[in-house]
């Protein structure tokens, strides 16, 4: 029913490319950061943590801010990618490149702003302290619109 969508910055890219409606993305944005928020705390609760945690892991500089906007651009060209050739290949598609990104990145992949905010509130190895992650947010939706239009580009009938 929702296209999968859990995460604000691929919402955000389909708002621009014209296939989700600009409202139906802001909803689905407020559920992504809700929902990863209550999983948050559900992990939390799972493992007999606090349930709301201070982070305090510092994810911050230039190397950290080029791997997110890497793991978001190859994210979002593999989404692409896989709806013009294989459609059927995306869900598959996307959890491999997570994975990869996740070892494969400075940033170990967010690639997602939803996921950014949930773990401000971790103090797990996954956390990113507050203050790191506003430019985490606009590195992941600055990513998101420049892959747009790259897609457009490189997924164009010009390029056959």
């Amino acid at each position: 029913i929702s296209g999968a969508h859990f995460n604000p910055a691929v919402s955000l890219a389909f708002v621009l490319r014209r296939e989700l409606p600009l409202r139906e993305g802001a909803y689905y944005a407020v559920a992504q950061i809700g929902g990863a928020l209550a999983g948050a705390v559900l992990a939390h609760v799972m493992f007999d943590m606090s349930m709301v945690q201070n982070a305090t892991q510092i994810r911050t500089g230039l190397g950290q801010w080029v791997g997110e906007a890497m793991a978001t651009a190859m994210l979002l060209l593999v989404i692409f990618a896989c709806i013009r050739c294989a459609p059927a290949q995306v869900p598959v598609a996307v959890g491999l490149v997570i994975t990869a990104n996740y070892w494969a990145t400075s940033s170990t992949s967010f690639a997602n702003p939803a996921i950014t905010i949930s773990r401000t509130i971790t103090d797990t190895f996954t956390a990113i302290r507050p203050e790191d992650a506003a430019i985490f947010i606009a590195v992941q939706l600055a990513t998101a619109v420049a892959t747009v239009f790259a897609a457009k580009w490189l997924f164009s009938d010009e390029q056959k």
